[in-house]
């Protein structure tokens, strides 16, 4: 419960910085992208999604485990669905896994396939992360991402806004774990070479993806979730009417790896 707590005053804290930069920058043209849940963070960021639920200055984006509304903290509004309301709508995105075990190799798809071509249209002016670690291999949110792919990740969110990111630290309850994802994420944002070794990254994942659907190359019930969010948003941003095709479900072959070394994804 204590832990919790903490977790819940940080993402308070996101929320106000949220707020205090909007209220200086609201007559402005530009616009902000905050990210929830993003990378690291198992539960749905729903205190955040439900502050900016009608507001079009803030991409809410938050990737967690779901299961259908029966995973913490058991709301049905993590789903695709959940798109905002009003002036908003379209500017809440949610991808919810529906299995345990995700790893590497669904986080930087959904951030391919998804994330950064929405984030790259919306162009924002700044980046908020909350940034918690409970879905690090050996935590307690029963995912696979380790600690270089929390990096690598963070690498390409510097990619927008001129590298304006800011990360609110919101746990991890394995302080081992912890300490390792928080190093390399603090090397890669200090990182003077983050932009060259992030497009050498890319460049190497598309090699590895080759001619093969990036959804083929994970987990199907993962490749459906984000299939699921892109059907929904489709109408809403134009990177995404050419990705939303007629099939509803994945290839039959697909590998089914989850974060494994030997992924058509991710090669070390």
């Amino acid at each position: 419960m204590l832990k919790r707590s903490w977790a819940c005053r940080r993402s308070s804290l996101l929320i106000g910085m949220v707020s205090n930069y909007l209220s200086l920058r609201r007559t402005s043209l530009h616009h902000m992208l905050i990210l929830l849940s993003l990378s690291h963070k198992v539960h749905h960021g729903n205190g955040t999604q439900k502050c900016f639920f009608d507001d079009p200055d803030v991409l809410c984006v938050s990737v967690h485990r779901h299961h259908g509304g029966n995973f913490y903290p058991f709301l049905q509004y993590g789903g695709a669905k959940s798109v905002g309301t009003g002036a908003g709508e379209g500017f809440n995105i949610n991808v919810g896994w529906n299995e345990n075990n995700m790893g590497d190799d669904e986080y930087l798809v959904v951030w391919e396939k998804l994330l950064m071509p929405v984030a790259e249209e919306f162009n924002p002016d700044l980046v908020l992360v909350s940034a918690g670690f409970d879905a690090a291999r050996g935590d307690v949110g029963e995912c696979l991402v380790t600690p270089e792919c929390c990096a690598r990740l963070t690498r390409r969110l510097k990619m927008l806004a001129g590298g304006k990111v800011v990360l609110s630290l919101e746990g991890g309850y394995v302080r081992s774990v912890l300490c390792e994802c928080i190093e390399n994420v603090l090397e890669s944002l200090l990182d003077s070479n983050s932009t060259d070794r992030c497009r050498m990254e890319l460049e190497e994942f598309n090699k590895n993806v080759g001619d093969n659907d990036m959804l083929d190359c994970i987990c199907p019930s993962a490749a459906r979730s984000i299939q699921d969010t892109i059907k929904v948003h489709s109408k809403y941003w134009n990177c995404l009417k050419s990705e939303c095709q007629d099939s509803d479900e994945p290839s039959s072959e697909t590998n089914g790896h989850r974060g494994s070394s030997d992924s058509c994804v991710l090669k070390h």
